[in-house]
């Protein structure tokens, strides 16, 4: 285990350079919460997003400071990271969406982008009511 010191952010592709270089990790599942996600997204190192939506609704008042989706980031409207849906499932009324980054990456970032995940097709239609693929 190692440790960086408060205040030491380390870049999105060192930390993937170390999983790989020392430990051969070519898949990471991201759980990092939102201070750690949002520079992954920033820098187009997010290949997919696995995202659940419930039916609640949750607000933000007074001095609790809650993060959002992404903290510690802002997204202008012509360089926001946009995704393709891959998959939609739906269980009572929670919705499961499997979205895609990589395909809208811009090209300056893409091509500097180095990554050994493979691409996974979207499945054929199942014949089931509870999925949208």
């Amino acid at each position: 285990m190692r440790s960086v010191a408060p205040g030491n952010a380390l870049h999105p592709a060192d930390i993937l350079r170390c999983l790989w270089t020392e430990f051969r990790v070519r898949t990471v599942l991201h759980e990092g919460g939102p201070r750690l996600f949002g520079p992954f997204l920033k820098v187009g190192l997010a290949d997919e997003l696995f995202l659940t939506i419930a039916p609640q609704v949750a607000g933000r008042n007074g001095p609790v400071a809650r993060p959002g989706f992404v903290t510690d980031v802002a997204f202008a409207p012509e360089n926001a990271p946009w995704a393709e849906l891959q998959s939609l499932r739906i269980a009572g009324s929670h919705l499961f969406l499997r979205l895609s980054f990589r395909r809208h990456l811009p090209v300056a970032v893409r091509d500097t982008v180095q990554h050994s995940a493979s691409w996974w097709p979207i499945p054929e239609q199942s014949g089931r009511d509870s999925a949208i693929e």
